[in-house]
């Protein structure tokens, strides 16, 4: 597997992420302005406090994936292969992971992969890691065939 083709793939998720989370956002202020033009009374008050909290929702989801991008960009692409480091495409009797950010199952072509976080569960275990070596996450074991 290409890495660099993992990494656009990633990179290419997040940022379709934030546009359209960026979509949403301005749709709701949009709105929000709209709502701010009517005098409806306690109603008004209350769909502007429900919309001000979505917004408020959408901005941090936006700052989320911001910080997806940054890590992305941050990622070492070459290294020592001795032991699992962020940045590695794992190579599983289960299948590929890449410890990068938390993105779930990332489809390149005919391949699919899990792009996961150093920080959760599977990547904290996977850290260290090196080939060979077998890791057990929620009672199933996963042996490291490569490191890339």
């Amino acid at each position: 597997m290409d890495k660099k083709a993992v990494l656009g793939a990633c990179k290419e998720l997040v940022e379709k992420r934030l546009a359209e989370l960026q979509a949403s956002l301005d749709a709701l202020k949009s709105d929000l302005e709209t709502a701010g033009k009517s005098s409806a009374g306690d109603k008004h008050e209350t769909a502007r406090a429900m919309m001000q909290s979505e917004e408020d929702k959408i901005q941090v989801q936006i700052n989320e994936a911001r910080e997806q991008r940054n890590t992305l960009e941050k990622l070492p692409f070459e290294g020592s292969k001795e032991l699992v480091r962020a940045g590695h495409l794992i190579g599983t009797d289960k299948g590929l992971f890449y410890l990068s950010v938390s993105l779930g199952k990332v489809a390149l072509g005919e391949s699919v992969l899990f792009a996961v976080s150093v920080d959760s569960p599977i990547g904290k275990s996977m850290l260290n890691q090196s080939v060979g070596d077998v890791v057990l996450m929620r009672g199933v074991a996963y042996r490291i065939e490569t490191i890339i």
